[in-house]
């Protein structure tokens, strides 16, 4: 099984892909890199790995995909889940490879924790992945969800387990606290 980049609730980690949302949530993206990215809810990937398991040919692989994104799409779909404003300038790919070593030398040499601009994330955005899960379509039954519905649980789940941080939460449009609160007011 090969899932492409999983969004979804439970991401204690975070894992690379849930902290990019975790990230933007918290207000630390303030550009972009233009690069591909293939959106897939974790519940899907999971459901993948049981068809597999079901009608999955012997050594045949499966790419459980969902929508192919740019990553200003996806910082887009999150700003208007959230309210925020998406970043809106374009970081060209050599001065994101310098500011990656910069912040690998800083942070994780020097300082001892994690990079905040991670160098194998910066090589990761400087190749378009774009995924076909067409074989696993047509083979094991797959159909997963729109994207934005990935997106929608990442950004709730991280809300409500407490990871983006204070006045950022109480600021997001569409919270459960939001909807709490306007149901007790209405």
């Amino acid at each position: 099984m090969l899932p492409t980049f999983p969004l979804g609730p439970g991401d204690r980690g975070p894992t690379p892909t849930g902290r990019l949302v975790l990230d933007y949530l918290n207000g630390r993206i303030p550009a972009y890199v233009d690069t591909v990215l293939n959106v897939v809810h974790v519940d899907d990937v999971a459901q993948g790995h049981i068809l597999a398991l079901e009608a999955g040919a012997v050594g045949r692989s499966y790419i459980l995909g969902g929508e192919n994104f740019t990553l200003k799409q996806l910082l887009e779909a999150l700003a208007a889940r959230t309210g925020f404003r998406a970043p809106r300038a374009r970081l060209p790919r050599v001065v994101s490879f310098a500011a990656a070593g910069i912040s690998e030398t800083l942070e994780g040499r020097v300082l001892r924790r994690h990079p905040s601009i991670p160098l194998e994330a910066v090589r990761m955005s400087s190749t378009l992945m774009a995924f076909d899960d067409r074989r696993a379509r047509l083979e094991l039954g797959y159909v997963p969800r729109p994207a934005t519905e990935a997106i929608e649980d990442s950004v709730q789940w991280f809300i409500d387990n407490g990871y983006v941080r204070g006045r950022r939460r109480t600021k997001v449009t569409g919270s459960t606290e939001d909807k709490v609160t306007t149901a007790r007011v209405g």
